[in-house]
């Protein structure tokens, strides 16, 4: 699987796609992406450490 590709499973024809949101906490490299279908919703949090010397 190559980095950073998503894989969404078979659904029905009938079923809706999900409602995928991205946001960044406030001036982090915190990466908050949120999953939503009509019947649940899931969070992802990732992050990205800066590098030595770098500003957030």
């Amino acid at each position: 699987m190559a980095a950073g590709c998503l894989i969404m499973p078979d659904l029905p024809d009938s079923a809706a796609p999900p409602v995928i949101t991205r946001r960044y906490r406030g001036d982090t490299l915190i990466l908050e992406t949120d999953f939503e279908t009509p019947d649940d919703r899931v969070s992802l949090i990732d992050f990205m450490p800066a590098r030595d010397g770098a500003a957030p």
